[in-house]
């Protein structure tokens, strides 16, 4: 299971190359290097599951975490592809894709772009985003279902690929699916430029 992830918030001028490239060599790289080093011994074994962790923000991209976002679309990516490459070997590939939930990447491991400036040009859009998200991790459940899922996905004969998990993501990406984008848009203005009560 590749379930190692970081999320550094802001806006994507606020970040440095180095913020971008701690992102991109953690939740992709890393998860990749894992997945070569066991695949000689799953296909040797013509069995094996690789069950990599993406996250809705792999299907819906929203503001302030879009390198975030464009991580786990590239784990999206790569776990589609490589799900065909391996398949004739026994091997399945699992993608899981979570909303939110209270863990750590919220609190104790919260980070925050170095160019993240509360005067900078997307101070408000920050401000409102990290209440926003932080108001929604506090009332989030705890990560028990992801959990269960991913156990499922090991013991299932026959899995699925793609398990996403969370009222909130499914919600999210129903609603990206059928509203047509101007609309979809429209929701997002609204919901980056209206500051919310503390």
């Amino acid at each position: 299971m590749n379930n190692a992830g970081i999320a550094v918030g802001g806006a994507f001028e606020e970040q440095t190359d180095g913020d971008v490239r701690a992102q991109f060599e953690t939740n992709v790289f890393g998860l990749m290097a894992v997945t070569r080093a066991v695949l000689p011994s799953m296909r040797a074994a013509r069995r094996g599951r690789i069950v990599n962790i993406s996250s809705v923000s792999g299907l819906v991209g929203l503001p302030g975490v879009s390198i975030y976002a464009a991580t786990k679309h590239a784990v999206e990516g790569f776990s589609e592809a490589l799900r065909w490459e391996v398949a004739p070997f026994g091997v399945h590939v699992c993608l899981v894709e979570p909303g939110t939930f209270k863990t750590e990447i919220f609190f104790e491991n919260q980070r925050r772009g170095a160019l993240v400036s509360r005067e900078g040009p997307y101070a408000a859009m920050t401000e409102t985003l990290e209440r926003l998200v932080l108001e929604d991790a506090a009332k989030a459940p705890p990560p028990a279902p992801v959990a269960a899922a991913i156990l499922r996905l090991i013991e299932d004969t026959s899995p699925p690929f793609r398990t996403l998990i969370g009222r909130d993501a499914r919600a999210l990406v129903a609603l990206r699916r059928v509203i047509p984008d101007r609309l979809f848009a429209t929701g997002i203005r609204r919901l980056v430029s209206t500051p919310r009560s503390r």
